[in-house]
């Protein structure tokens, strides 16, 4: 048995005290609940402002500027620009007069946010999702005994290493051209087999997209597919003539 320190008992009745402070609440608004509520949020926030100062403006503000002032590279000067970002934004909370000056850091940070955003969700969705939309209606199931390693691998059940196992197999005549077949060889650690085993099935496995006939799973899910997708677009493009053709009956409505 663990022996627990006097401290940690001390913690964890403390815990219980501010759990049952918290759903106090349940019954009504009184100081147990306010107590907890304002001893949380100040907690939290001494918490993040240290953090942000020991892992944040320390290293990338304070350092780099100690650094310029040593004789360090003239780099170590770029610190200025989130500094004068900085008391941009203290502005804006201080003075009514000069809170414009406040937008630039804004404008600044969402652009910045964005730019890098768009590039990544350009690639890793909006890409994704017109490559996926632009294959062939027609899906055929994948042969084994004539698919190379790329065609294998992302059939569900195979990792490259698995379908380098396989390949090998096949070309040295020791390999049954089934999905039982590729879970019976020798090669396959036991973690391998057990990743084929969990992967098999008749309608989306790897049993119903190996052969030589039609994946029809697939072939229906990219009619569906191509029919989400006409749907989403013929919305979009006829929901701007209709807001229009809305917005001229409300003024006719108003003028009459």
């Amino acid at each position: 048995m663990t022996e627990l320190y006097f401290i940690d008992v001390v913690g964890a009745w403390i815990g219980i005290f501010l759990t049952l402070c918290i759903l106090s609440f349940l019954y009504k608004d009184n100081p147990f609940y306010k107590f907890a509520e304002h001893l949380f949020v100040g907690v939290s926030i001494g918490y993040l402002v240290s953090q942000q100062y020991y892992n944040v403006m320390r290293p990338k503000l304070v350092d780099e500027l100690a650094a310029g002032f040593g004789g360090g590279a003239w780099t170590h000067w770029l610190a200025l620009v989130p500094l004068v970002l900085f008391l941009a934004m203290v502005v804006k909370t201080v003075s009514r007069k000069f809170a414009w000056v406040g937008r630039y850091p804004l404008a600044f940070v969402v652009a910045l946010f964005a730019g890098l955003q768009i590039n990544a969700v350009a690639q890793a969705e909006l890409g994704a999702q017109i490559k996926r939309a632009m294959k062939d209606i027609d899906t055929k199931q994948v042969d084994l005994q004539t698919a190379s390693v790329a065609r294998l691998t992302p059939l569900p059940g195979f990792t490259p290493a698995i379908a380098e196992k396989v390949v090998a197999a096949r070309d040295a005549g020791a390999f049954v051209p089934t999905a039982e077949g590729v879970q019976a060889l020798p090669s396959l650690t036991d973690a391998e087999r057990g990743i084929v085993a969990d992967n098999r099935g008749t309608v989306k496995g790897l049993d119903a997209q190996t052969g030589k006939g039609r994946y029809w799973f697939g072939i229906v899910s990219n009619i569906l597919l191509l029919l989400g997708t006409l749907t989403s677009l013929l919305y979009f493009y006829f929901s701007l003539a209709t807001r229009a053709w809305s917005a001229r009956s409300r003024g006719s409505a108003c003028g009459s």
